[in-house]
């Protein structure tokens, strides 16, 4: 296998949050001159040590620049990133960029505490009432008979008692 260039991770305001673009350079199988079988990614947790298979690709012509989009495991904001190449006999060449997050973004469910905030003031808010189509009227005429027990309504009151 041919030695390999380093993934480099690109980060992109315009993806979501633990999603990254990872660029390298194929590498080929038996020098430069075929292709290698496929292309592993994969992502080790740096604190509990888990690892997670992101992908699996087939790789494109040596020396040609790839580009995939993998998404960093919720609650594991730093490990490293495995591009793992394998020929078809089972040879393997890897290359590892090291990944950290923000807490906020790796862990979206990580609760934080801050100073007390002041409420709303009384009658200060926007008045709660029904909205579009969650306005009724008094009687809605059905266009079949309703069931009530004991005996049968063609029209109905909603709120209205028994």
């Amino acid at each position: 296998m041919a030695s390999r260039s380093l993934p480099t991770p690109v980060y992109s305001s315009s993806l979501r949050l633990r999603r990254l673009e990872l660029r390298w350079t194929e590498a080929g199988d038996d020098g430069t001159t075929s292709r290698a079988s496929f292309d592993e990614i994969r992502f080790t947790d740096s604190v509990a040590g888990k690892q997670f298979r992101l992908t699996t690709v087939r790789p494109l012509d040596p020396g040609t620049e790839r580009t995939v989009f993998v998404s960093i495991p919720v609650r594991h904001p730093t490990g490293q990133l495995s591009l793992r190449t394998f020929d078809n006999i089972g040879n393997t060449s890897t290359a590892t960029v090291n990944i950290a997050l923000a807490i906020d973004v790796g862990d979206p469910y990580t609760v934080t505490l801050g100073p007390k905030g002041t409420m709303t003031a009384n009658n200060s808010g926007v008045a709660v009432g029904p909205r579009g189509d969650d306005v009724t009227s008094e009687h809605i005429s059905l266009p079949f008979p309703f069931l009530y027990t004991p005996k049968a309504f063609a029209n109905f009151s909603p709120g209205v008692g028994a």
